[in-house]
């Protein structure tokens, strides 16, 4: 006779199995269980429908969205094809680096395979979707971490993305500068403080980005850092020249989203030399890097940003708008969308909540 025998001749119900502890119920745990697997997926079919949403009105909402269309029917044929499927190889590879890149970086806290950094980066670029300036898409890469490094991975993901700012500023501000000296089209009011700030701003970047050590000494002078200083600890670890390293991966970034950018606008039939393409393009980004957005008017300030650069060699407005708005598909909606989907075939959401929360028990 069992222990629990006397349970069943008293006629009370046995919630608990023989094997286990009378601290762990069967039957609460699966309803707890339960109840958070129904959460996460509301939470993801939440997500899907607002990405869905969003995605909707920045293409169809747009009043100018049957010029675009007729643009690109006229665009359409074999050469422009292969034109197209060049920039969406290239998306690949920037993706791809992107990927190493930050696979490189969780490696001083978490050993992960590349097939799950890509996962991490397209879930993180679908959650950016919802958040200004895309501060989503650190939360959603490390979804995918253990629970435990999930603080540290936003730590070492901001690593990257100030490489990356370190990159597009520093040579926007070259591009920028060259705009101004050859088209004059701004005022000077405007421009020198922008200037200024920018330098000021890069330079402050590119000292933190090469000294992260200097993080270990706040707290002598702001206790209320010692509390980060565990979450912090692994940026300490960067050496110099995997910060180099890092860094040339963010340069080689900005290359390819250049050349798909003037893909794109050859594409579309905009006539312009190199060197005034180069000047155009890496303006817009500047532009687009140093200006706050969400993604419900992102593709309104690009295609503004677009219209008033181009604007100044031709009169092709819709031919540019329809480069822009290619760029933001390829280059942003097909990645949310492929994020989405690999958000929805996650088995968990957070992989090791419930072993945590049993070692707490």
């Amino acid at each position: 006779m069992t222990p629990f025998t006397h349970l069943y001749r008293q006629g009370t119900p046995c919630l608990y199995s023989t094997t286990q502890s009378l601290n762990h119920p069967i039957l609460p745990h699966k309803k707890q269980h339960n109840a958070k697997i129904i959460l996460i997926w509301l939470l993801k079919i939440a997500l899907f429908v607002l990405l869905a949403y969003i995605i909707y009105q920045q293409i169809f909402g747009r009043a100018d969205i049957e010029d675009i269309r007729d643009q690109w029917q006229q665009l359409w044929n074999w050469q422009s094809s292969i034109g197209l499927l060049l920039v969406i190889i290239l998306m690949g590879i920037n993706w791809g680096i992107e990927t190493y890149k930050w696979q490189q970086l969780i490696r001083k806290i978490e050993d992960i395979s590349f097939k799950r950094a890509i996962q991490a980066v397209m879930c993180g670029v679908s959650l950016s979707f919802f958040t200004p300036n895309r501060v989503g898409e650190y939360g959603g890469r490390v979804l995918l971490l253990q629970i435990g490094n999930k603080l540290q991975g936003i730590a070492l993901t901001l690593v990257g993305s100030l490489s990356q700012w370190v990159a597009n500023v520093s040579i926007g501000i070259i591009g920028f500068c060259t705009f101004v000296i050859y088209y004059g089209s701004l005022s000077l009011v405007w421009v020198i403080p922008l200037v200024t700030c920018s330098l000021l701003i890069l330079l402050l970047s590119a000292l933190c980005y090469f000294h992260l050590d200097w993080l270990q000494h706040l707290k002598k002078y702001f206790p209320f850092f010692e509390r980060f200083n565990k979450y912090l600890a692994p940026l300490q670890a960067f050496q110099t020249r995997e910060l180099a390293f890092f860094l040339v991966l963010s340069y080689l970034r900005y290359g390819i989203y250049t050349l798909q950018y003037i893909l794109l606008i050859a594409l579309f039939g905009i006539d312009t030399s190199i060197g005034i393409a180069l000047i155009m393009v890496t303006s817009i980004f500047f532009i687009q890097t140093i200006v706050p957005s969400i993604a419900l008017i992102e593709l309104g300030i690009r295609g503004n940003v677009a219209l008033f650069f181009w604007g100044l060699i031709t009169t092709q407005n819709i031919a540019i708008l329809a480069a822009t708005f290619t760029l933001w598909i390829i280059n942003l909606v097909i990645p949310a969308s492929i994020g989405m989907f690999l958000f929805f075939s996650l088995k968990k959401v957070i992989p090791t909540l419930n072993s945590a929360t049993h070692q707490r028990s």
